[in-house]
C-alpha cells in the first residue's frame, strides 16, 4: 500500500524510530492490533477498509498462484 511516505516520515506519524518502521516493512516484526490501529490512523485508512484491501490481495495472489 503506497501512502508516499518515507520511513522516517512514517515512524515520526506513529511516534516510533525509524528502525521500527523499517522491521515492518521488512517484515521482522509482527505487530498486534493497537500498533495497526495506529498504523492506519498515520496512513489516513480506516482498520477496516486496511482489512478488507488486505483480505483482496491475498485472494488475488492466491488466484494468481493456482
Amino acid at each position: 500500500m503506497e501512502a508516499g511516505l518515507t520511513q522516517s516520515e512514517f515512524a515520526q506519524a506513529l511516534e516510533r524510530p525509524q528502525s521500527f518502521a523499517s522491521d515492518i516493512e521488512r517484515g521482522l516484526r509482527r505487530l498486534d492490533l493497537v500498533q495497526l490501529r495506529d498504523i492506519c490512523l498515520a496512513l489516513n485508512i480506516g482498520l477496516v477498509d486496511f482489512v478488507q484491501r488486505f483480505e483482496n490481495e491475498l485472494s488475488v495472489s492466491k488466484g494468481a498462484g493456482e
